[in-house]
Parts: structure tokens; C-alpha cells; sequence
């Protein structure tokens, strides 16, 4: 399948997509993005995005956009909100989201789009020249709501949840941490973006786990199943998507 420049590493932002009926009975969607790096303001500067074929964040709304319009499902506005709130409307039926990640809990609760729209990267970063002690005495931070690798999980270490990766830089330029763990792009880019942070910290190799994540819809919304069969075959007419 040729990868079109139509699909982002939502690592930082979630697109979350809010549906209603119009008077008419013609469906329309409400799009939300999320932008979780804002909890932290002292930081608001553009974010990548780690699919290379991308430039900015626009090009996958303006795909999921054209892939609803196709069979006739308007999408109309765009607004902001929380990973939390957002998810908790998800569940209730109240919107799709663009960019979540599977697991047994909630594919009970959701449908999932067939191919992945969205990818992270995951790693480790450590202060430059530091080494890390033995397992049990290892501190990793990691953003709260994260996805945790079963490679962390394996691991003995104590796990310090923190609201962003701007945080955890912090703790770990302060060394009240050993090691941070998320989406090497969106970490990478933050040190980049810091000449406080110049030559601190170092990427360990390899990463951790390529993560995917796909469009979801609560299973309880009116006509779910054959609303994303309509955007898998989409997609699929369209040859979008990242490889599962």
C-alpha cells in the first residue's frame, strides 16, 4: 500500500470528532483537536509530527474531513477539549476519536477502524554521561494516560506519572529521575526547542515499540458498525492508512 502524506503521529495532539444530526437528518460531525502539550503554557510553540511524509496536523483532519463527506456525513467545526472529558464522551457514544490506541478493555467498548491512522515512536531518554543504577532503584517518569509498553511493565522499576513530557524533562534534567519514556519525535522536538537543554539528554537505542492507533466509535452510537465500515472503505478506495 503507497503511504500518502494523510497520516500523523498523533503523539501530543488527539483529534477527537463530536457526532449530531442536523434538522435535515443528514449527519455532520464536530471535530475537536486535542493538544495536550498546552497544560503546560510556558511552552506553546508549534509541535511536529513524526510521520515523514507530514508537515503539520491539518493534512489529517482535512483527510478524515473528506473521507466522512464522502458518504455524506458533514464535518463542521473545530473546537478544543481534554483527553479525559474526550474520551469519557467517546465512551458514552457522544464522538468518535482519531488516534487510540487498542486494548481488551476497550474494544469492548469500541469499534476500531481496520488500518491504523497514526503511529508513535516510543523510547527512552537518560541525562547525557549518566548510568543507570540497578532496576529496582530505577525512577521513570511518564506521561499520565500514556501508553506503557509490556517491555516497561517487564521491568522493575518505579514508575513516576507526570501531567507532560515537559515536566518529566525537568525532572530529568534535575536527575530526580533516571529515564523518561514516550514518543521519541515529540521528546526530541521539546529538547530541540530548549537551549537549556542542549547536549543534555541522549536517546537510548533501540525504541521501545512502534505504537499504532486508529479512529474508535463507541459501539452504543446509532449505526457505529456500518459508520466505520463506510470509513474503512474509504480509506481503503483511497489506499490511506498506514500498513497494521
Amino acid at each position: 500500500m503507497t503511504q500518502t502524506p494523510n497520516l500523523i503521529a498523533l503523539t501530543f495532539s488527539l483529534i477527537v470528532l463530536t457526532f449530531s444530526w442536523m434538522a435535515r437528518g443528514e449527519a455532520s460531525l464536530n471535530l475537536c483537536v486535542i493538544d495536550t502539550s498546552q497544560a503546560n503554557k510556558e511552552q506553546a510553540v508549534e509541535q511536529p509530527f513524526n510521520h515523514k511524509l507530514l508537515a503539520d496536523r491539518d493534512a489529517l483532519l482535512a483527510v478524515i474531513k473528506q473521507r466522512f463527506q464522502s458518504f455524506d456525513i458533514t464535518v463542521n467545526h473545530i473546537a478544543t477539549s481534554t483527553w479525559a472529558r474526550s474520551f469519557e464522551t467517546a465512551k458514552n457514544g457522544g464522538c468518535l476519536i482519531a488516534g487510540m490506541w487498542k486494548n481488551a478493555e476497550r474494544e469492548k467498548l469500541f469499534y476500531f477502524s481496520k488500518q491504523p491512522i497514526s503511529q508513535q515512536q516510543l523510547g527512552l531518554f537518560i541525562k547525557t554521561g549518566k548510568m543507570l543504577p540497578a532496576d529496582k532503584n530505577v525512577v521513570l517518569a511518564v506521561q499520565r494516560s500514556s501508553y506503557i509498553s509490556p517491555t516497561i511493565k517487564e521491568k522493575n522499576w518505579q514508575i513516576h506519572f507526570v501531567d507532560t513530557i515537559e515536566q518529566s524533562l525537568k525532572m530529568l534534567n534535575a536527575e530526580r529521575v533516571n529515564l523518561i519514556y514516550g514518543d521519541t519525535a515529540h521528546i526530541g522536538f521539546l529538547i530541540s526547542h530548549n537551549e537549556g537543554y542542549a547536549n543534555r539528554f541522549e536517546k537510548i537505542s533501540p525504541l521501545i515499540e512502534v505504537k499504532k492507533a486508529y479512529l474508535a466509535i463507541a459501539k452504543s452510537v446509532p449505526n457505529a458498525k456500518q459508520i466505520m465500515y463506510q470509513f474503512d472503505q474509504s480509506m481503503i478506495k483511497k489506499g490511506e492508512g498506514i500498513e497494521p
